[in-house]
């Protein structure tokens, strides 16, 4: 509310004599707080002509004007003038017509006849405090360090900061509300058409009373550089310290091959000379043999600390397998080590060589009894993660890794035992197996306390006997969009190959073992136009049903596929969009995905 004799200059734009008169007499008249002065244009046009030459506090705007109607007046005035508020005149008592002029940036309406001159200083004054609150605020938007962008539901720029309009072109802003559109809330990046990175946030709200969506983006572009840096200088370190380690891996293949060759070719020459004769021969056979098998053994835990060789690879249960272990770590062991088993995880199952499962679990067994020489508890732990995976913990009670040497543990032939007591090479094939499988592995340890040694093995999908209903292609920029589809498709037995880009998918169809039953392609590529990939994707899988994606709303549906599913989309969508869109060939799962639905409960 106005103070005592605080003055405001008001600018009347009517056309109308009487109204005129009417709102003037209102405003001095005894029951208002404030002086006013007041000035009146009888068209918008001499309106928008009187705010270019003076400044007003607050316009009392009419409806009917003769050279403009309705809440288009409120429009076309704050278009001329973003900064005065505007306050509606009309003689409808309609809700209607309130809320367009509010819509239109109105900061009230009044009706004609019907408001005192009371009434009509509170709602000046009212309008002028929101309107400076509001200017304030754009004005502290404008200077931010961020760039700031505000876009109404369809795309179109209703604000923008000073760094945006320095910094941002067309084609970022329309990025930038793609992106946003879809992951409005949420921490993301963005690269820019100059190769700037940026990262945005968004939030949904109303501005000048209309919802918007609203981007606050910073440059990150130096950070993200130093961070690449920063990763450059790490791989180079790393680098460095493998080379250090091959230098040690060379010397100790060296000095464990010229040990077993020495056997071999010493034993191979009394035997060539025939200078051994009965029993002794088979002696002399069985320590070749020997010699063989050990330097057949060194050299398949190169290989797996390479992450080289060739291996087999089957789906089995790591209980079973741990079950299996104990038996064959009973004998292997000191008596004055136990050996305890808790298998806790509810889905065990693990893919791997089992030959290099096992030496993995004897070298972390033969590694806790060498680290509890008095003897001790080694004890075996199974668990689920929160990210689905089976986690198996391997944890002795004894001495602990001393901190100087916890950085080469898993270096090959690196060993604190005695001269011709060990290797060095038992944690390093532990490390080159579970890097070559993608497994993580790490270890905890205290001295004087014990170390524990943790491998997380990636999530399974659960076996089925089910046979496979053919292979989808899916494709789409985003990874995080490949995934849930991969998963939803595996879950309906289908094999899956998914792609960023239509160029790689084309590559994938003109192998001749491939045959391809479902392409699920967004229909905004990067590399092409959907026709063009369906023209050519056709040509080399002519019997391949299409699904084509898209995420924008009202957009209309390809018409070469057969199938179309729209983001957000469930598991439901996506089952009912191939069994429909399969129907239309016959295709063989359209029995089975019918199944699928009926047991789906959304």
């Amino acid at each position: 509310m106005a103070s005592k004799g605080k003055t405001f200059t008001v600018l009347i734009v009517e056309d109308n004599d009487a109204d005129a008169i009417l709102l003037e007499h209102s405003l001095c008249g005894s029951d208002t707080t404030a002086e006013f002065r007041v000035e009146r244009a009888c068209s918008l046009s001499e309106g928008k002509d009187l705010l270019e030459e003076k400044e007003f506090d607050a316009v009392l705007l009419d409806l009917s004007l003769p050279d403009s109607r309705g809440p288009e007046t409120v429009s076309g005035l704050r278009a001329h003038n973003q900064d005065v508020p505007v306050i509606v005149l009309s003689g409808l008592d309609d809700d209607s017509t309130a809320f367009a002029a509010i819509q239109a940036e109105a900061q009230d309406y009044l009706v004609k006849g019907q408001a005192t001159g009371r009434q009509i200083e509170q709602a000046i004054s009212h309008a002028i405090e929101r309107q400076s609150i509001q200017n304030t605020f754009r004005d502290a938007l404008v200077v931010s360090a961020d760039m700031i962008l505000v876009f109404d539901s369809e795309g179109q720029v209703m604000f923008r900061g000073q760094n945006a309009e320095e910094g941002l072109t067309v084609e970022d802003e329309a990025l930038v509300f793609k992106l946003e559109s879809t992951v409005s809330g949420t921490s993301s990046e963005l690269a820019l058409k100059d190769g700037r990175y940026v990262e945005t946030r968004s939030v949904r709200l109303e501005w000048d009373r209309k919802p918007a969506l609203f981007c606050a983006l910073r440059d990150i572009t130096g950070r993200k550089q130093a961070a690449e840096r920063l990763a450059e200088m790490q791989t180079r370190a790393m680098q460095s310290q493998r080379l250090e380690s091959l230098g040690n891996l060379a010397g100790g293949v060296a000095h464990e091959f010229n040990n077993l060759l020495t056997g071999i070719l010493g034993n191979s020459d009394l035997l060539a000379q025939g200078w051994i004769e009965g029993e002794e021969v088979q002696e002399v056979a069985k320590d070749i043999r020997f010699a063989a098998q050990r330097a057949a053994r060194l050299t398949k835990h190169l290989l797996g600390f390479a992450r080289q060789g060739l291996f087999r690879n089957e789906r089995y249960s790591l209980h079973d397998k741990l079950l299996q272990a104990r038996e064959l770590l009973t004998p292997v062991l000191n008596r004055t080590v136990k050996l305890e088993f808790d298998l806790q995880a509810k889905n065990p199952m693990v893919e791997s060589d089992p030959d290099q499962m096992n030496q993995i679990l004897l070298n972390l067994a033969l590694n806790g009894q060498d680290a509890m020489p008095e003897g001790g508890l080694l004890s075996f732990h199974t668990r689920d993660d929160e990210f689905g995976r089976v986690v198996l913990e391997v944890r002795d009670r004894g001495t602990g890794i001393p901190e100087a040497i916890r950085e080469r543990i898993f270096d090959p032939f690196f060993t604190t035992k005695p001269q011709n007591e060990g290797t060095g090479m038992g944690l390093a094939m532990v490390w080159g197996t579970a890097s070559q499988h993608g497994w993580e592995l790490e270890f905890d340890t205290e001295e004087g306390v014990g170390t524990c040694f943790r491998i997380s093995f990636p999530a399974q999908v659960p076996a089925t006997n089910e046979p496979s209903q053919g292979l989808v292609i899916v494709i789409d920029n985003e990874s995080f969009v490949r995934d849930t589809l991969r998963r939803f498709l595996i879950q309906l037995n289908f094999e899956v190959l998914d792609f960023a880009t239509g160029g790689e998918a084309l590559q994938a169809g003109q192998k001749d073992e491939t045959v391809v039953d479902v392409v699920i392609v967004d229909s905004e590529m990067a590399d092409m136009t959907i026709s063009d990939f369906f023209s050519e994707f056709r040509s080399l899988q002519p019997q391949a049903t299409f699904i084509s994606m898209t995420g924008e709303p009202g957009r209309a549906p390809d018409v070469e596929a057969e199938g179309f599913l729209f983001k957000p989309f469930d598991f439901r969508l996506l089952a009912s969009s191939l069994h429909l869109a399969l129907s239309k060939r016959g295709h063989s799962s359209i029995e089975y995905l019918s199944s699928r639905l009926f047991k789906v409960d959304v």
